[in-house]
């Protein structure tokens, strides 16, 4: 049961009243950070319980917790159960790796990884790394990395941008400031470059 002090407020993840919404909260003063596809947000300075709730209003789970990786890893845990797109077992597109990548978007881990499987191509170590980053293995994400690296042109300022936010995130500063600085300088175009300024 969450405690009586905590203030819950629930709004669409899609459809056409989100933007409305999420106008309203910020009229009121209520500033929160929204990712995409995301079952929540965390409010800034409030203390709100965060709710997770079906198109129909109903509410799956929710808690109080307010830590950014316990809440993550308890939204990971809520998809995992209650998503329909977590009891399919291959996607329909028949693209094993693109419905990995979706579900890796959307939090839903267990079932990306099971995707992905053993797959050796260069997307499929780059996905692995994503996977290994949202779980905080750095290390493994690390070598996930230095495996897609190999033959892939197409993904190189991705996984170069990957590289410095995991490095960045296990406190190797030096080597992660010069990889958002290659990043920058080599694809100063691409849509990650305000990562590095960061």
């Amino acid at each position: 049961m969450l405690e009586p002090k905590l203030s819950r407020i629930a709004i669409p993840s899609k459809g056409r009243l989100q933007e409305p919404s999420e106008n309203l909260l910020k009229a009121a003063g209520i500033k929160f950070r929204r990712r995409e596809r995301a079952l929540f947000a965390h409010a800034d300075g409030l203390e709100l319980a965060v709710l997770f709730v079906r198109p129909d209003g109903a509410v799956v789970r929710e808690t109080a917790v307010m830590n950014a990786s316990v809440l993550a890893e308890f939204a990971r845990g809520v998809l995992d159960e209650a998503s329909p797109a977590a009891k399919q077992d291959e996607p329909r597109t028949g693209d094993r790796l693109a419905h990995a990548e979706a579900l890796l978007r959307r939090g839903e881990l267990a079932l990306a990884e099971k995707l992905l499987g053993d797959d050796a191509s260069p997307r499929g170590h780059w996905l692995r790394a994503r996977l290994f980053v949202q779980r905080r293995q750095g290390e493994r994400s690390l070598a996930e990395l230095h495996a897609a690296r190999r033959g892939s042109e197409s993904l190189e300022p991705d996984i170069t941008a990957d590289e410095a936010v995991v490095r960045m995130r296990m406190g190797q500063l030096a080597e992660a400031k010069a990889a958002f600085e290659e990043f920058e300088h080599k694809w100063p175009e691409h849509a990650r470059v305000p990562e590095c300024w960061f």
